[in-house]
C-alpha cells in the first residue's frame, strides 16, 4: 500500500480519507465490540442486508459474486494451498456461514466446519491460443456461476493447469461475506499457510478477537440508537434530498423493465507518464488521484448524460475500530458523491468543487448506506440501481504472494454488471489497468469502446490545459472525429448548381412532349400542353411586371391548374407562396402582408380570404380570357431571370410565437434535392407517383416536381380523395400507382381502407416520426418503403433510408447527396458516436433564412464550426432543427424526437415515444400520443391520448398492462384520455399543445382514496397495514412512498406468501408496487397456479426465497 501524496490537507483528514478508501488502516484503542453469546447465529449486518434484499429479488444473481483471478508461476503444491483455503475458512465465521429466515427476519447462520475441494481444469494439452482463449471462457463462466445463500459453501477455488509450472487460481465469493480488502487478507493468510505447509514452519497470524457475527450485532444495536448519527443522518437528507437526478447514460438497448445485471468488461490501460501527469494535477490542487479521476469521470458523464447533476458511488473501507481489520467480512460501505458541474465550469473548479464533495462524503460516511437509504425519499425502480446508476473505484497496488511462486493479477471478463456502469482502476507498477464495467442490456461492446477511448481522450486534454471548460475539453479520438466529420457526410456530388428549378422541367419537356405529364380527376396533360399553359400563365404575369425579387400568392384548389401556376411563377423569376385554401382567413391574411406579395393567383371564389385588392389578384376564371390570349411561348432570357441562389418559394410553417414563419428556398437547393431524389430513392420514366400532400407543406415539391424532372407522371389527388381511405385506395388503383409520398396518418388511412398494396410499389413515410407497426404492415404487403426526413428549412428532405427490417428499430438513414449532418451538444461540440444531441444540417439545401426574421434567422441558422472554407466561397452554414438524434456506430441517423418535447419526472428522462409505441400494440388503438401535464402545480404526470376502434370494456386496464410489460411503473400514464381524432397543425402533424387538459377523474386512478374492490386487493392491503408506518392510504399508492423500504418489503411477501399459498417472487413488489398491481400479479400467479395443477409450495420456500 502507498501512501497519497496530498499536501493540502490536515494530518487528520489525510488520514480519514486513506482510511476511507482503504489504502490505510484504522488503528483503534482495545476491543469494543462484545462477542455475541448465541455463537451459532447473528443478525445482518446493514451491508449483508442489501445484498440479501437483491438475492431475494432474483436468487442465484451472480451480480455480487466477487472473482479474483491470478497466475501462478512455478512448481505449485495443490494439496498445501487446499488445505491453506480450508484453514482460512475454519479460522473466519464469515467463510462458513449461510442465510436464513426466522419469524419473518434474515439471520445468519454460521456452521462450525467446512471443507472446500479445490476444482482442476487441465488445459495443457491446448495450444497456447487455445489456452488462453479457453482460459478467459472459463474464468468468464466461473465469475458468474451463483451462489446459493441457504447452503455452503460460499467460496471457490478453481485452478487451471496451463503447464508444469503455470497455473491460474480463479477465487470467488459470494460479496455478502466478503469485500475487497477481504480478498487482500485471504491471500495473505494463504500466503502463511502455505508457506507453513511446504516448508514444514508454523503460520504466524495474530488471534481474531472478534469475528464477523460479533461486528454485524454490535452495528445492528449501534444503530438503533440514531441519536449517535443524528449530524450524519441530517447531513445525508440535505445533501441527497430534493430529488435525486437519475443518470440517463444513452444507451443501445431499451433498459428492461427489471435489472438483469447481466455485463461485461472493456478493458483499457492508463500508462505511467499519464498517470504521474494526472497524480501531479491533483497535487498541485491538494486532490488525490481518486478525486481527481473522479472529477475527469464526471465530466464525461456530463458529455455523454448531459447531466450537470451526477451522482456517483464509491465503495468505501469502513474497518472501524480497529480489531476488524484482520476479519475477512463485508464490511464495505458505499459514499455517494454528488457532484456539481453547472455553469460550465472549467476542469480545475471541477477538481476544487470535487475535493469538497468528497472530503465531506467521507467525513459522513460511519452511517450505513442502507441505513441511510432509510431516510431518504426517492423513486424506486426495479430497472435500475437506486441513488446512483455509476460507481468509481480505485485499487491501491497489491502484490500478492504464495509461498515462492511469482504471482500477477489476471483480468478477464467478468459476465455481470451491479450497475449501468462502472469504471475500476487497478493500480500496477506506477500505471494503471482500467475497467469499464457495463450492462449488456444498455450497451453494445463497441459503444463502451468507443467510450474509453473519449475517457483516455478527455485525461490526455485535461492534464494539457486543465484551464478549459468542460465544454472545451477533447473527448473524440482523431479516428471518431474523422468518422463523423469525412466518412459519414462524404455526400459530394455532381448536380447541375446553376440550373433553375423550371428549368429541369423544360429539358424534360423537350425530350418527351407527348408523355402525360399529370392527371386530376379525368383531365390529363402532356408535358407539351402542360408547359404551354405556363408559359402562358408566365407571360400574363410578366404583363403586370412580375419578375425577380417578387413574391406570388398560390390560392389555388388541387387541380390541373396548381402546377401550372407554380411553373408559370418559377419562369417569371419570381418566388411562389403557397396558401392552402383551408387555412383560417386570418391565418390567410397575415401570410400574404409578412410575405409583400406583389400578386395573388388565386379564383373568385377563393382570393376574398387573402384580402389583397382586385388588382394585385390574377384570377383563373375571370381573367381566364387574359391568360388565353397571351402567347404560349417561354419567357426570353432578361434582367428579370431569376439566378440559382434566388428564392425559388416561401413557405409558411408554424411558430413558436403562434405567428407563422416564412422559410426562403433558393432554386440551387430544390435542383439539388430533386436531383439526389432522382437517384436515391429513385424515380423512372415509367413510374406514376400519386401527389396527396397539400402544395402549403414543402414535401409537395417532390411529389409535384420530382416526377416531371424525370418523364414520369404525376396523378394529383384532389382534398376529398387525399382525406378518404376508400378514395384514395381507388385512386392508386385507377392510375397504377407505382410511388406515394404522405404522413404516417395517410398510409394508415389507406391501409384501414384495405389497400393490399402491390409490387412494384415505392412508399415514402415522412412528415412525422415512422412507427414501426406502419412499417411492419407495409413491408407485409410487398411494399418498398423509405424513410424520409428533413426540415422545410434544408429543403424537404435531407437524410432518408430504406427500411426492410424493423428488428433493431428505424433509422432516419443517412444525408442526401451534397447535405452534411452534425449532432452537436449545448456547447456545439461534436457528440460522441451513439450521444444524443441536436440534429443540425448543412449543405446545398440550406435555405436563405426566415423572412425579414434577421433575428430568428440569426438563431437557428449558424455558421458551421467544422466546415473547410474554400477561399472565395461562402461561410458553410448550418440549420439548427431543433431535434434530438445520434449517429448510430453503423453511420446511420437515429431519430429520437424533439429536443422539447423530452419528458423529465421524479427524476427519469422519459421518452414518450417508446411509450407510445407499447400503447399502439394494442389493436383497439389507431393512434396515440403521450405527454407530461401539470394541471396541478407540483403534480406533473403522464398522460396518454388516444384514438380507438372497438374497445374492449377493460382497454384502460389492458394497456397499463402493456406498457408495465415493458416499461418501469413510473412510465405507466396516469391518465388515458380517449379522442374523436388527435389535434393536428394545417400541415399533418401531431400538434401536442393542443392535447385537451383530462376531465377530473374519468380516465384513471387520481383523487380521493380507492379503497379494495376485489378479495385479493383487501389480502395485499392487509399485509401492506401490518407492515408500514401508515395505515391511510388507496390501492393506487405506492409502497415505497408510503415509507416503506427494502426490509420491510420482505416481511410483505412472506406475509403475503402464508397468506395466498402462492410462490411470490420480492421483484414482483418493485415491479408493481401498489396494492392494485400487487394484486393484479397474485391473481395472475393464481390462475396460473391452478392451470397447472401445481402443489402450493409456499411453505418449502420460506428460508430460501424469504
Amino acid at each position: 500500500m502507498t501512501a497519497m501524496r496530498t499536501p493540502n490537507l490536515s494530518p487528520e483528514k489525510k488520514a480519514l480519507l486513506e482510511q476511507r478508501l482503504g489504502i490505510a488502516p484504522t488503528r483503534g484503542g482495545g476491543a469494543v465490540i462484545p462477542p455475541r453469546t448465541n455463537r451459532d447465529r447473528a443478525p445482518l449486518s446493514f451491508a449483508q442486508r442489501q445484498m440479501w434484499v437483491i438475492d431475494q429479488m432474483t436468487p442465484g444473481n451472480p451480480a455480487y459474486n466477487l472473482p479474483n483471478g491470478y497466475r501462478l508461476r512455478g512448481p505449485l503444491d495443490v494439496t498445501a494451498l487446499e488445505r491453506s483455503f480450508n484453514e482460512i475458512i475454519k479460522r473466519h465465521e464469515a467463510l462458513r456461514t449461510t442465510f436464513a429466515v426466522q419469524d419473518g427476519e434474515p439471520l445468519q447462520r454460521v456452521h462450525p466446519d467446512w471443507k472446500i475441494a479445490i476444482e482442476v481444469t487441465t488445459l495443457a494439452h491446448l495450444s497456447a491460443e487455445e489456452r488462453e482463449a479457453k482460459l478467459q471462457q472459463l474464468a468468464s463462466e466461473e465469475s458468474i456461476r451463483p451462489f446459493d445463500l441457504s447452503r455452503l459453501p460460499l467460496i471457490r477455488v478453481s485452478l487451471f493447469t496451463l503447464g508444469d509450472a503455470e497455473h491460474v487460481v480463479i477465487i470467488n465469493l459470494h460479496h455478502i461475506v466478503a469485500d475487497g480488502l477481504s480478498v487482500g487478507l485471504l491471500l495473505n493468510e494463504v500466503d502463511a499457510f502455505y508457506r507453513a505447509f511446504t516448508e514444514g514452519g508454523h503460520p504466524r497470524l495474530p488471534a481474531l478477537t472478534v469475528q464477523y457475527g460479533d461486528f454485524a450485532a454490535w452495528q445492528r444495536h449501534g444503530l438503533a440508537h440514531e441519536v449517535a448519527y443524528a449530524k450524519q443522518i441530517e447531513f445525508w437528507r440535505t445533501r441527497l434530498g430534493g430529488g435525486l437526478p437519475v443518470l440517463e447514460l444513452p444507451a443501445d438497448l431499451p433498459r428492461p423493465a427489471v435489472q438483469s445485471f447481466k455485463g461485461s468488461n472493456v478493458f483499457f490501460h492508463i500508462p505511467t507518464t499519464l498517470a504521474q501527469q494526472v497524480k501531479a494535477l491533483g497535487a498541485r490542487e491538494g486532490c488525490t488521484f481518486f478525486m481527481t479521476v473522479l472529477a475527469a469521470f464526471q465530466v464525461l458523464l456530463q458529455r455523454y448524460a448531459g447531466a450537470e447533476d451526477v451522482v456517483v458511488g464509491t465503495p468505501l473501507g469502513a474497518r472501524t475500530p480497529g480489531e476488524l481489520e484482520p476479519l475477512i467480512g463485508n464490511f464495505l460501505n458505499m459514499a455517494v458523491l454528488r457532484c456539481d458541474l453547472s455553469a460550465n465550469p472549467t476542469f480545475l473548479e471541477v477538481l476544487r468543487r470535487t475535493r469538497g464533495t468528497t472530503l465531506d462524503a467521507f467525513s459522513n460516511s460511519e452511517l450505513p448506506f442502507a441505513a441511510m437509504m432509510e431516510h431518504l425519499t426517492f423513486e424506486r425502480d426495479p430497472s435500475r440501481n437506486p441513488i446512483f446508476q455509476v460507481m468509481l473505484q480505485v485499487l491501491s497496488p497489491a502484490a500478492p504472494r504464495i509461498g515462492d511462486l511469482e504471482v500477477h493479477n489476471f483480468h478477464f471478463d467478468l459476465r455481470f454488471a451491479q450497475f449501468d456502469l462502472s469504471l475500476h482502476l487497478y493500480e500496477e507498477n506506477g500505471a494503471y489497468v482500467g475497467r469499464f464495467e457495463y450492462c449488456t442490456d444498455l450497451f453494445y461492446e463497441e459503444t463502451v469502446e468507443r467510450l474509453s477511448a473519449n475517457f483516455d481522450q478527455l485525461l490526455h486534454g485535461i492534464v494539457k490545459n486543465p484551464e478549459q471548460r468542460i465544454s472545451e475539453l477533447p473527448i473524440l479520438a482523431a479516428s471518431e472525429r474523422y468518422q463523423l466529420l469525412n466518412e459519414w457526410n462524404d455526400t459530394a456530388t455532381d448536380f447541375p448548381a446553376d440550373a433553375l428549378l423550371h428549368e429541369l422541367f423544360e429539358a424534360q419537356v423537350q425530350r418527351t412532349p407527348e408523355r402525360t405529364a399529370l392527371t386530376v380527376g379525368t383531365t390529363a396533360l402532356s408535358y407539351g400542353t402542360l408547359d404551354a399553359r405556363a408559359n402562358r400563365l408566365a407571360q400574363a404575369l410578366r404583363s403586370r411586371g412580375i419578375g425577380r425579387g417578387h413574391r406570388v400568392g398560390v390560392c389555388v384548389e388541387r387541380d390541373a391548374e396548381m402546377l401550372a401556376v407554380v411553373l408559370a411563377i418559377l419562369k417569371t423569376g419570381a418566388a411562389y407562396v403557397p396558401l392552402d385554401p383551408s387555412f383560417p382567413e386570418a391565418r390567410l391574411r397575415f401570410m400574404a402582408d409578412d410575405a409583400q406579395l406583389a400578386l395573388l393567383v388565386s379564383t373568385s371564389v377563393l382570393a376574398g380570404a387573402v384580402g389583397l385588392p382586385r388588382e394585385r389578384q390574377l384570377l383563373l376564371d375571370a381573367d381566364a380570357r387574359i391568360i388565353a390570349a397571351a402567347p404560349g411561348t417561354r419567357l426570353s432570357a432578361d434582367a428579370h431571370g431569376a439566378l440559382a441562389g434566388d428564392p425559388a418559394y416561401v413557405i409558411y410553417t408554424s411558430g413558436s410565437t403562434g405567428k407563422p414563419k416564412g422559410v426562403v428556398i433558393p432554386h440551387r437547393a430544390v435542383v439539388n434535392f430533386l436531383t439526389s431524389m432522382a437517384r436515391e430513392p429513385g424515380l423512372s420514366p415509367e413510374d406514376v407517383l400519386v401527389a396527396v400532400t397539400t402544395l402549403s407543406f414543402d414535401i409537395a415539391v417532390l411529389e409535384l416536381l420530382l416526377p416531371l424532372t424525370r418523364g414520369a407522371a404525376v396523378a394529383i389527388a384532389t382534398r376529398d380523395e387525399a382525406l378518404a381511405g376508400d378514395a384514395l385506395r381507388s385512386l392508386l388503383e385507377r392510375h397504377g400507382a407505382t410511388v406515394m409520398q404522405a404522413t404516417p396518418v395517410t398510409w394508415r388511412l389507406l391501409l384501414e381502407a384495405g389497400w393490399t398494396g402491390r409490387t412494384p410499389f415505392k412508399a415514402l413515410v415522412g412528415g412525422e416520426a415512422l412507427p414501426q407497426d406502419l412499417v411492419d404492415q407495409l413491408i407485409a404487403r410487398g411494399v418498398e418503403v423509405w424513410n424520409m426526413y428533413g426540415p422545410t428549412e434544408t429543403t424537404v428532405w435531407s437524410t432518408c433510408a430504406r427500411i426492410s427490417d424493423t428488428s433493431q428499430g428505424i433509422t432516419i438513414g443517412t444525408p442526401i447527396a451534397n447535405t452534411t449532418v452534425r449532432i452537436l451538444d449545448t456547447q456545439r461540440n461534436l457528440c460522441p458516436v451513439g450521444v444524443p444531441g441536436e440534429l443540425c444540417i448543412g449543405g446545398e439545401g440550406v435555405a436563405l433564412g426566415y423572412w425579414n426574421r434577421p433575428d430568428l434567422t440569426a438563431e437557428r441558422f449558424i455558421p458551421d464550426p467544422f466546415a473547410v472554407a474554400s477561399e472565395g466561397a461562402e461561410a458553410a452554414r448550418l440549420y439548427r432543427t431543433g431535434d434530438r438524434a445520434r449517429w448510430r456506430s453503423d453511420g446511420t441517423l437515429e431519430h429520437l424526437g424533439r429536443l422539447d418535447d423530452q419528458i423529465k419526472l421524479r427524476g427519469f428522462r422519459i421518452e414518450a415515444g417508446e411509450i407510445e409505441a407499447g400503447i399502439a400494440q394494442h389493436p383497439a388503438v389507431r393512434e396515440v400520443a403521450v405527454i407530461a401535464r401539470e394541471d396541478a402545480p407540483g403534480d406533473k404526470r403522464l398522460v396518454a391520448y388516444l384514438v380507438v376502434e372497438n374497445p374492449p370494456a377493460d382497454l384502460l386496464d389492458q394497456l397499463r398492462a402493456l406498457v408495465r410489460a415493458a416499461s418501469p411503473e413510473y412510465m405507466v400514464p396516469a391518465r388515458f384520455v380517449t379522442l374523436e381524432a388527435l389535434p393536428r397543425t394545417p400541415n399533418g402533424k401531431l400538434d401536442r399543445k393542443a392535447l385537451p387538459a383530462p376531465e377530473a377523474g374519468a380516465t384513471a386512478p387520481s383523487g380521493g382514496v380507492v379503497a379494495p374492490r376485489t378479495p385479493t386487493e383487501a389480502m395485499v392491503m392487509s399485509a401492506f397495514r401490518d407492515v408500514l408506518p401508515r395505515t391511510t392510504f388507496d390501492v393506487f399508492d405506492n409502497f415505497f412512498d408510503l415509507g416503506g423500504h427494502s426490509l420491510m418489503a420482505a416481511r410483505l411477501m412472506a406475509k403475503l406468501r402464508t397468506t395466498s399459498g402462492l410462490d411470490l417472487p420480492l421483484r414482483h413488489l418493485f415491479e408493481r408496487p401498489t396494492v392494485a398491481g400487487l394484486a393484479e400479479a397474485i391473481d395472475a400467479l393464481a390462475w396460473a397456479a391452478s392451470s397447472r395443477r401445481a402443489p402450493e409450495r409456499a411453505a418449502n420456500r420460506v428460508e430460501i426465497e424469504l
